[in-house]
């Protein structure tokens, strides 16, 4: 009873959603954040206690799943990104440009900004402030994961990134495939 009551009051005071359109980050870390999010449809932000990458990670399904953190496993030296399982890990900056790319770079959005010469150009700026943010954020010493429980707005199992900030004690969630309904 005493550890749920300790998750409850964690969650209560320490899980904040935040959107990059109504949000406006705190440091130039976030900033990068919200660069990249803004490509998607914003993120969501999470304080814990610990600086250390595993921990960091433990804590944030803590915070997020409360009671059901405990049916969580961990791969601390993942290659990708899972989804639709009880998992979260931990990967390099190599994997994670390469999983925002895959996703901004969908066949489907590539087409529809083809349609229009604003639309392409936008298209293209976007794709490179999203990649100059994740250089910068990598600079500051982000730290990148997933969490593979997380579903979109139509309920379906969809590609999270996490982006941790062991400075300030903070995890970052992007979803990197939006409810398209």
């Amino acid at each position: 009873m005493k550890n749920l009551f300790s998750i409850a009051l964690m969650t209560l005071a320490f899980a904040t959603n935040t959107f990059a359109a109504a949000n406006k980050p705190t440091d130039a870390f976030e900033l990068q954040v919200s660069r990249i999010a803004n490509a998607f449809e914003g993120y969501s932000t999470y304080k814990v206690f610990s600086d250390k990458p595993e921990d960091m990670l433990k804590e944030y399904t803590q915070v997020k799943y409360a009671d059901q953190s405990e049916d969580y496993s961990f791969n601390f030296k993942a290659t990708g990104m899972n989804e639709d399982a009880n998992e979260a890990g931990l990967f390099s900056q190599g994997v994670a440009y390469g999983e925002v790319m895959t996703q901004l770079l969908d066949e489907d959005k590539l087409n529809e900004a083809q349609q229009n010469g604003k639309e392409a150009l936008d298209y293209v700026k976007r794709v490179q402030d999203v990649r100059n943010a994740l250089e910068t954020a990598n600079r500051y010493g982000a730290i990148y994961g997933y969490d593979a429980g997380e579903q979109n707005g139509c309920a379906s199992p969809t590609p999270y990134l996490l982006i941790l900030n062991p400075k300030t004690k903070t995890v970052y969630g992007i979803n990197l495939y939006p409810c398209q309904e």
